[in-house]
């Protein structure tokens, strides 16, 4: 569905000084219509030396080169002297965090040279950096945690059995008071399927909180609710059968870590009968540091032929041709890289990333009416929005049998061009369905 290689223009771009700094979602409060924009996150240019993510100073991703024992994976790390490490055991058995903690004066080890030692390890396949990333999203638009009477498994929302189209949302957990539509159930049932995660006591429900290593991936932000919710909406105004599986990764602030979306990657991908995944969050890089292990994930979920992803493209204005942008710049050919249309539909937003060769489509992204539960309308924008207006297209194109391999095409053979588009691969847009 794309691609590029950035080395050519690398020279260059810190030329003209492009750069990236992390994604904050545009969003609207509107206290009482008529809609009025009351508050909205400012947008600053970026620049190249806020661009990479910042590594976390002691901690590397490892994945084992197979499903070693718990005894010689304590092994494993005894010889690295890792102090702390964490599992991703529901989703990847050969994935950890290792932690190597700090010494006596809060000093962290070489990391570098940790990780140099481990590239000679046969026992060791890959070895990363962890990060801490965020969704293309802010908490400024909602206050409050899930109240307690709202469980997943005592809502009506879950399904008892699969049906229709499966779409894994990548975010900050879904807020179970939101309430769209009809009401129908409309949650993944893991338990039709297997469970993935947890134990007899706290098995898994519907989805996973990789941020709390628990069964209830509420939100406490926000952001993940509004993409499910307008996915939502427009899957039951076209009366498609669908569920979706809430995957948290990002916390009340909206920040998560790379390891946590590796692991939430694996765990949606490997779940039975998924067809999308949706991933509305993103950093950017120069090409060496384009972060091996989701590439490598995604070129696994791109064999298997069944799943469709869909990236939003980013909120920083700039051109992902020159600075790329993760994952949407990922070359895999499922993979889908969404930029917003402005709210006139005669252009891309100012906001919205884009590149000729590394953004796909566009889709409605700005300025997008929307309200939780007693809470007043927001009009909220980004690209984060777009992909979901996207993910629902792609559920509907899937629902009329298109094969994921032509979805692309398909797109393209209904989508509206813009001779204004021209910054993007295919120069056409998908309007609200």
């Amino acid at each position: 569905m794309k691609k590029i290689s950035i080395l050519f223009f690398l020279a260059s771009l810190f030329i003209i000084g492009i750069g990236c700094s992390e994604e904050k979602e545009l969003t609207a409060l509107v206290a009482n219509g008529p809609y009025e924009i009351t508050d909205i996150t400012d947008i600053t240019e970026p620049t190249p030396e806020t661009c990479n993510p910042t590594p976390i100073d002691n901690q590397l991703v490892v994945k084992y080169a197979r499903p070693f024992s718990e005894d010689r994976k304590a092994e494993i790390r005894e010889a690295y002297d890792v102090q702390n490490f964490k599992k991703c055991e529901c989703a990847d058995p050969t994935l950890e965090l290792w932690d190597f903690g700090y010494d006596g004066e809060g000093n962290a080890v070489n990391i570098e040279q940790k990780k140099a030692l481990t590239e000679d390890d046969p026992d060791l396949e890959e070895t990363e950096r962890n990060f801490i990333m965020r969704t293309t999203g802010t908490a400024s638009y909602y206050a409050g945690e899930t109240p307690s009477s709202f469980t997943f498994s005592s809502t009506g929302a879950l399904l008892s059995n699969n049906k229709g189209v499966s779409i894994a949302i990548l975010d900050t957990g879904l807020q179970l008071d939101y309430v769209d539509g009809d009401n129908d159930s409309y949650l993944y049932n893991s338990a039709a399927n297997d469970f993935g995660c947890g134990d007899v006591e706290e098995p898994e429900i519907s989805g996973w909180d990789f941020v709390n290593q628990d069964n209830t991936p509420s939100d406490d932000n926000g952001h993940g609710t509004i993409v499910t919710g307008l996915i939502a909406k427009s899957l039951n105004k076209l009366e498609l059968p669908y569920n979706v599986l809430p995957v948290k990764v990002f916390d009340a602030a909206g920040k998560g870590t790379y390891f946590d979306v590796l692991c939430g990657y694996q765990f949606a991908a490997k779940k039975p009968g998924m067809d999308i995944i949706n991933m509305s969050f993103g950093w950017c890089s120069d090409a060496e540091n384009g972060y091996q292990l989701l590439s490598r994930f995604i070129s696994a979920t791109e064999a298997a032929g069944k799943i469709v992803l869909v990236a939003s493209s980013g909120n920083k204005g700039f051109d992902n041709d020159l600075l790329t942008h993760y994952p949407s710049s990922y070359p895999q050919g499922n993979l889908l890289s969404i930029a917003s249309m402005n709210e006139p539909l005669t252009g891309l937003a100012d906001f919205s990333n884009y590149g000729q060769q590394s953004v796909d489509f566009a889709a409605v992204g700005e300025n997008i009416p929307f309200k939780f539960t007693n809470e007043p309308i927001q009009l909220v924008s980004g690209t984060s929005y777009a992909a979901a207006h996207i993910s629902a297209y792609v559920a509907y194109l899937l629902t009329k049998g298109v094969p994921v391999a032509n979805i692309t095409s398909e797109i393209q053979n209904h989508a509206i061009p813009l001779s204004t588009l021209g910054s993007i691969q295919y120069g056409t847009y998908i309007p609200e369905q």
